[in-house]
């Protein structure tokens, strides 16, 4: 599903597609946001703050690559806003809506993206999930009154450890956290139209279909209803619980075009992510 009309004007990037509302449980799951100067909208993704190792302390959002290389090549720049509020209140496609000034400035951070990730080169291009990253460099550290714990980052190959042929996770599942458009409507015997929604951040739990070197394959859980990524999740983190922590393990690139079925996560349990992240020690 994912494609430059379906990330930008004619979406945002993937959302939740009837997803639970989120209620505090991932405090670390926020809202990228950046103004489309031709379209006069703002373009949006999902994404985390993370503690990665080296780099500065509670600045880290990651999100996805694509995210960060459209809004750039669209006039918008590299300069980003990240809210972790639940409930932003910008309706998708109404750039009168009164998201962003709705927002509580103590929620919302200023920085600046970054990506490796291009449509020309090394088989890397929209809705491959190919070395999707993309992380946001906040100005300023996200306060522990509003982000308790960042998410932990994962080993070199934890994926393969959890979910592989001899995995040690007590079931093939992944959760999924980001914000987006929820409802759906089809009209006349054509194709699907999406109905413009308020952002809230919600929650729902994946079942993974396939490993591969680059990505995790998830389905929807048919016990939950048709819920899996729809506009407005790209960045989305994948994330696992061990411990007493959240691991996030992988980035939402992309999904299906009836926001029904399968979802494609960009892994980031590999030694090219973390090529990707020294890069800004």
């Amino acid at each position: 599903m994912l494609c430059a009309c379906c990330w930008l004007e004619c979406s945002s990037a993937f959302a939740t597609f009837r997803g639970d509302p989120d209620a505090g449980r991932h405090p670390y799951a926020g809202l990228a946001y950046i103004l489309d100067p031709n379209g006069g909208n703002y373009l949006t993704c999902s994404g985390s703050l993370v503690h990665a190792p080296q780099l500065p302390d509670r600045q880290v959002f990651l999100t996805a690559g694509h995210c960060i290389f459209f809004a750039q090549a669209l006039g918008g720049g590299t300069r980003w806003y990240v809210t972790f509020d639940e409930t932003p209140g910008m309706v998708f496609g109404d750039p009168t809506s009164r998201f962003p000034t709705s927002l509580s400035p103590d929620y919302t951070f200023i920085g600046t993206g970054y990506t490796d990730f291009s449509t020309q080169s090394s088989g890397i291009g929209v809705g491959s999930g190919k070395r999707d990253y993309g992380i946001i460099l906040l100005d300023a550290p996200v306060d522990p009154s509003i982000v308790p714990q960042p998410a932990a980052l994962p080993t070199i190959g934890l994926v393969d450890d959890l979910f592989g042929p001899h995995g040690a996770a007590d079931a093939p599942e992944i959760t999924m956290v980001g914000y987006g458009i929820e409802l759906w409507s089809t009209g006349g015997g054509g194709p699907p139209v999406v109905v413009n929604g308020p952002r809230e951040k919600s929650v729902i739990t994946l079942k993974i279909l396939s490993i591969q070197n680059w990505n995790i394959l998830e389905q929807m859980n048919l016990q939950q209803g048709d819920m899996t990524a729809c506009n407005g999740d790209s960045g989305a983190p994948g994330i696992v619980h061990q411990g007493n922590s959240d691991t996030a393990v992988a980035i939402t690139a992309n999904g299906d075009s009836l926001c029904r079925a399968t979802n494609t996560m960009t892994r980031i349990d590999t030694q090219d992510f973390y090529r990707f992240l020294n890069k800004f020690k």
